[in-house]
Parts: structure tokens; C-alpha cells; sequence
């Protein structure tokens, strides 16, 4: 017999007399063990993944019934999400992830919008085309349907050659109501956004503007002029001397009448060449405006040195080198209600991609603040007293009775023939506000043979619907003359 350990209780297990081990560990080691069935063993093993092959057929059969039994119903848990301007957004309009490369910025929505607009047609449904891609989008506007409607109302009855009307919101730079009219149907596309019309008159609000700005003159500054209010001429601008025919009127009585030569001086002695650019540029003129619409520069002739005359026709507004779009005009009034803030204008309010999600909201952008509040507010008197001594009272008369007895207006007028669109330009740029609501506004007509409707007039019908809208307007032959 060969010589072998002695066997230990248990078996094979191992040799415990080399090791200082606890009793209870010992007692352990040595206990024998537990047999357990193959058939256990493998049930065992298997038991979890049998679980999780249940749960994954369960789900995936209530999914094929949800499909099958109730096909395009989408269940989507709630949420309530607040946007940037405090309104509540339903799970349609939260913003939850952009579309990979959608980065939309306003002139994004430019030249899907031209077309649109000379068509006087907003689609709510449109694509945009970013990163040369096109992403269809459900967009919102800005516009108060209510008023765009009334404007292309009035102007499908008075019927004028060329006509354009544009309304905004003053302190935010919404587009309430842009509209274009051409008598004869002939497509030009929305005149709203052309700066192809001579500014005229309107540009003495830049002249104006400057010298109170600069301190130069205040409403109630004596300018002394000879000839015509209409009238512009070299000898009354250069050698002015006063004589008994010698008119006096005050800087905000000459703005309300629209006295040329009064303007042609300020521009020139009073203001002065360079000062005058650097004001109009402060407005914008000369400079592109990003925004979702697109707007043609307006353009100014202001040479500084060596043509006296040209500075003369500009501050007056006595040339056609002077542009301005109607878009435009609508914003320079708006800066006088609004502490002489510059705003963009801007119609997109919001658009959401194909599953419902906010992608772009339309912000309000303070462009320039072009003059201070001050000058705003002196600025307020004189176009004040447009509508109620000056070139638009006519069509101002009986307004300020009634329900409008609160309402303050004021404007600009602008009379000119020239532009591409050959014909006598009539022009009112202006503002309407009270406690409640702010209005400002540009319309322009132009008319071939002869007057059908003033634009001061269909500003104050646009006036009325815009402060009641219940108002019924009387519209009289005596207040178009």
C-alpha cells in the first residue's frame, strides 16, 4: 500500500492542518455540501432573462394595439412651458429640440415674404430655405387682420392710381397692417418695402429733429421768411432781409404749414451739411435694415461742401434725391412716441417646424436711439400741430370729440410729383395714441390726373378702426377735397 495523506472528512476537501483557522470557519469549510439538480441549476440561471423577454413582449403588444386600434392618435404627457413674452405654451408650441441646422435668424423669412407681400397674401404655411436646405414652416404674423382687411376696404372704394398703407406698433416694431393698392391690377409688388418714392415734406422731420437735438431751436423759436410757403428760392434762402411783408412764424408753426424756405435755411445755417447726414443716418437713410421683410434703403443727397443748393432741397425736402419707403416713414413716427427710439419692423411673430415646435420668435430690436426723449416730446408739438393748424386739417376737423376726445395725433404731410412712378406723390407719416393703445403710420397715394382720396385721410379712418373698431365711420366728400 503506497503512503497517502490521511483522508479529511468531506472528500476532496483541502488539508486544514496547516492553517490557524476559526472554529466556526473550519466547521464551515468541512460541512458537506448541498446538492443541487441540473434541472434547478439551469432554471435558476434563466429565471431573470425569462423576466425581461416578458416585459418586452407586453410592451411591444400594447404598442401593435395602441396602432392598430386607435391609428394617428399621439398621447403626449402635458407640459406647461412659458415663453419668452409670459403666455403659457401648450406641448405644441414648447420648445423642446430645434431641427439639426435650423438656426433661423429674421432675414431668413426675407425672400420667402417678398412674393408674398406684393401680393398683399401672408401664407401661414411656407418654406424657408436655410443652410440651402428648405424647412417647411407654420408661421404667425403680427398683423391685426382686422385692420389690414379695413385698409383694403377703403382703398377698393376710393380706387386711387397707386396707393400704399402701413401700420405699426410703436414701442415693440410690430407690423400691424402693410398694404398695397394699384387701380389698374397691374403687378408691382408690395410698394410698402420700395424706397422708390421721393420722401418730399416728410424729411423736414430729420431737419426738424436735428436742430432741437443739437439745441439749436425749440418749438417755439422765431424763424422770419419772405415768399410762398410752397415756394423755394435762392434769393430768399441766401438774402434773406426782413421787410413789411417779412412772415414770423414760430419752428413748429413753419413745420405744421410745411414752410420750404424756413427748412432750406435750417438745414443749411442751422444745422449744417455734415450734421444734417449724420442725423439722417441716425434714422437709417443710407442703411440696410435686417429684418424677416425685406425694405430698400432710403436714400439721401446731402453733399458736404461745394453745393450749398442740394443741402437747401434735401432739409426742405424740395428734391427728388430724397427717398423713403413706406416701411420707413411708419418707423420715424413711431420713434416720436417712443422716446426717439429707432425700432425694427418686423411680421413674423412665430414659427414652428412640422411637429408643432417653437423654432423662431419675432423679438423687438431697438435699432438706434436716433434723438433723445426731449427732442421726442418737442418733436410731439409740431407734428401736433399738423393736424390741427397745419396741412392735414381738413381731415382732422371734427375728429378730437366723443370717444376720441382723448386720442393725440400728429404727422407730417409730403406733397412731391416725380419717382419711378410718375404722378403727384401724397404723403402722411404719422402717430396716434392715448392711455391704452399706440398707433404709428405711414400712407402714401399716388395719383395720375387728380385727387380721389387724401392720405391723411385714410390715416384718420385707420385711426378710428384701430382705437374702436365698433366706430362706424362716416366717410364724407367733403373731407377727401
Amino acid at each position: 500500500m503506497t503512503d497517502r495523506e490521511p483522508q479529511q472528512p468531506g472528500g476532496d476537501m483541502p488539508n486544514l492542518a496547516a492553517h490557524r483557522i476559526s472554529r466556526h470557519k473550519k466547521a464551515r469549510l468541512t460541512a458537506p455540501r448541498r446538492r443541487i439538480s441540473r434541472t434547478k441549476r439551469r432554471n435558476k440561471d434563466t429565471s431573470a432573462g425569462k423576466m425581461v423577454a416578458v416585459a418586452a413582449l407586453f410592451f411591444a403588444a400594447v404598442i401593435i394595439a395602441k396602432v392598430i386600434l386607435f391609428p394617428g392618435q399621439v398621447i403626449q404627457p402635458e407640459i406647461n412651458q412659458v415663453g419668452d413674452d409670459g403666455i403659457s405654451l401648450d406641448q405644441s408650441e414648447a420648445v423642446q429640440s430645434k431641427p439639426k441646422g435650423l438656426v433661423l435668424k429674421p432675414e431668413d423669412f426675407a425672400s420667402s415674404l417678398l412674393f408674398a407681400a406684393g401680393q398683399n397674401d401672408f401664407p401661414t404655411r411656407m418654406d424657408i430655405e436655410v443652410q440651402s436646405h428648405e424647412f417647411p414652416l407654420k408661421l404667425e404674423y403680427t398683423l391685426d387682420h382686422g385692420l389690414q382687411f379695413a385698409l383694403s376696404e377703403w382703398l377698393d372704394r376710393y380706387d386711387p392710381d397707386f396707393a400704399v398703407a402701413v401700420a405699426m406698433d410703436p414701442d415693440s416694431g410690430r407690423i400691424l397692417a402693410l398694404t398695397t393698392y394699384v387701380s389698374d391690377g397691374e403687378p408691382l409688388g408690395n410698394l410698402a418695402m420700395s424706397s422708390a418714392f421721393p420722401a418730399a415734406s416728410v424729411f423736414k422731420i430729420i431737419t426738424a429733429a436735428a436742430a432741437m437735438d443739437m439745441g439749436k431751436l425749440n418749438p417755439e423759436s422765431i424763424l422770419p421768411f419772405n415768399g410762398k410757403s410752397s415756394s423755394l428760392y435762392k434769393q430768399n434762402v441766401y438774402k434773406h432781409k426782413n421787410t413789411k411783408w417779412t412772415r414770423k412764424p414760430t419752428l413748429a408753426e413753419a413745420f405744421a404749414k410745411s414752410i420750404n424756405t424756413v427748412f432750406g435755411r435750417i438745414g443749411l445755417y442751422t444745422v449744417g451739411p455734415q450734421q444734417l447726414s449724420n442725423y439722417a443716418q441716425r434714422f437709417y437713410f443710407n442703411t440696410h435694415i435686417n429684418t424677416d421683410i425685406p425694405i430698400d434703403p432710403s436714400q439721401t443727397y446731402i453733399p458736404v461742401g461745394g453745393d450749398d443748393w442740394a443741402v437747401v432741397e434735401a432739409a426742405s425736402g424740395y428734391t427728388n434725391k430724397v427717398t423713403l419707403s413706406p416701411l420707413h416713414g411708419a418707423a420715424l413716427a413711431a420713434s416720436m412716441i417712443n422716446g426717439g427710439k429707432l425700432m425694427r419692423p418686423f411680421m413674423v411673430d412665430r414659427a414652428f417646424d412640422e411637429k408643432g415646435r417653437l423654432v423662431y420668435k419675432g423679438n423687438p430690436e431697438q435699432l438706434m436711439l436716433a434723438i433723445t426723449p426731449e427732442t421726442a416730446a418737442n418733436m410731439q408739438q409740431l407734428m401736433a400741430k399738423t393736424v390741427s393748424i397745419g396741412t392735414a386739417r381738413r381731415s382732422f376737423r371734427d375728429f378730437f370729440k366723443g370717444q376720441y376726445a382723448d386720442i393725440k395725433v400728429g404727422g407730417k404731410t409730403g406733397t412731391l410729383t416725380g419717382g419711378n412712378l410718375k404722378g403727384l406723390n401724397d404723403w402722411f407719416v404719422g402717430y396716434a395714441y392715448n392711455d391704452q393703445r399706440k398707433l404709428a403710420y405711414a400712407v402714401l397715394n399716388i395719383n395720375l390726373d387728380k385727387w380721389k382720396v387724401k392720405s391723411h385721410y385714410l390715416s384718420r379712418l385707420m385711426i378710428e378702426h384701430y382705437f374702436d373698431t365698433s366706430a362706424d365711420v362716416e366717410m364724407t366728400a367733403s373731407l377727401i377735397e
